[in-house]
């Protein structure tokens, strides 16, 4: 039964996102409106988690990141989210030496640092 129900809803939910793309609704298939009263301050979108309004870019975190560890190379920036907070992990080398740093998305502050021998 529980099973059934499952089905149900994902073939309801697939028809009306049908029905909202061929009436010409495509911004709202995409979009979730917030509740009346909402702060409209962070928009949530489908298939993406909410970045805040106000935050810290890749590249601003990969900044941060190198005055931490200077000289190090940047080998790449992702957005994870980490102890119950979205954080930028920003992976640096400088041999033979590899450095994690996770940098709040929100305040910019380095809120872990993680180092391997090694890369």
């Amino acid at each position: 039964m529980r099973q059934r129900s499952m089905f149900v809803r994902i073939a309801l939910a697939t028809a009306g996102t049908a029905i909202l793309l061929s009436s010409g609704g495509a911004a709202s298939a995409t979009r979730i409106e917030s509740a009346p009263g909402a702060a409209s301050a962070r928009p949530t979108t489908v298939g993406t988690a909410s970045l805040p309004a106000a935050g810290v870019s890749s590249r601003q975190a990969a900044q941060i990141a190198r005055g931490k560890v200077p000289g190090a190379r940047v080998t790449r920036v992702r957005r994870v989210w980490d102890q119950g907070i979205w954080n930028w992990r920003v992976e640096l080398v400088k041999a033979p030496w590899r450095y994690d740093l996770f940098v709040s998305v929100r305040s910019g502050r380095v809120v872990r640092i993680k180092i391997n021998y090694g890369y």
